[in-house]
């Protein structure tokens, strides 16, 4: 079997890293909350930002099969 690497649409990783940006930066504040720590607001804005650009940097190819 042959593969080939595809692009992601820009578009398409802009949606799903704004996606990833909301649940992280939910789940984190959540996270410290219950813990009873301080709410770090730069922290959630920072890892909510940053993760998900590197995300799509990382991975914006798929790999599909080849068609014949």
């Amino acid at each position: 079997m042959n593969y080939k690497r595809e692009k992601i649409p820009l578009k398409a990783r802009i949606i799903v890293g704004i996606i990833q940006a909301i649940a992280l930066t939910v789940g984190i504040g959540l996270w410290d909350y219950f813990k009873g720590d301080e709410l770090q607001y730069g922290r959630y804005v920072f890892q909510g930002v940053g993760f998900p650009l590197l995300m799509s940097w990382m991975f914006r190819y798929k790999v599909v099969k080849e068609k014949k």
